[in-house]
């Protein structure tokens, strides 16, 4: 459309007064050289959002009820594209994966707990307004042939002992629930 209107300005130089008036109202040249850059913050911004629905697909799996072999590092950053808007300009994140193979497991619930372990993280560190050096650090690696490590810190403040020891408690209750639940499901026949 601007290569148009270039070709008329050529061909027709002397054009009618009420034209003249008619760009310098309109601001012609302004026009033509932010609607380039409007185009490409649109095209931009539309990568951005279906970078961001597909990250919310996936993140979300609601399709996906059952267990099944999934990449973590593509939950690790899908979960941190959805939480970019938060990831503020002061914090760091620090990525360190190390080759691993699919993980069985129940996708939706997995991001859920990324989810809010980041979330944490990133609260801890935007809390201290004083600290100028603000990091979230993720690690995998692989244990064995049957484990990951999936370890996700921050350098911001510590949880109190009190909250620490709750924390501890509940995470054992958990594990030890799991693997009754897993032993059921051997039982049953079924791995875990």
């Amino acid at each position: 459309m601007l290569d148009l209107v270039d070709l008329y300005q050529q061909c027709y130089p002397d054009s009618d007064w009420i034209i003249k008036e008619k760009i310098e109202e309109i601001d012609l040249e302004f026009i033509s050289k932010d609607l380039l850059n409007i185009c490409s913050s649109m095209k931009i911004g539309a990568q951005r959002i279906r970078e961001i629905v597909l990250s919310l697909q996936n993140f979300s799996r609601l399709d996906e009820a059952d267990m099944k072999k999934v990449d973590i590092h593509e939950g690790l950053d899908n979960t941190l594209l959805i939480l970019d808007r938060r990831i503020k300009p002061e914090i760091t994140v620090n990525k360190n994966f190390e080759k691993l193979p699919l993980v069985e497991c129940y996708p939706a619930q997995i991001n859920q707990v990324l989810m809010n372990i980041l979330s944490n993280a990133i609260d801890a560190l935007l809390e201290n307004k004083s600290q100028t050096s603000k990091h979230i650090f993720i690690n995998t690696l692989i244990i064995n042939n049957n484990y990951i490590k999936v370890k996700i810190r921050d350098n911001g403040t510590e949880i109190p002992p009190e909250i620490r020891n709750k924390l501890s408690r509940s995470v054992l209750k958990i594990v030890v629930m799991t693997r009754q639940e897993a032993e059921g499901r051997r039982q049953k026949g079924r791995g875990f």
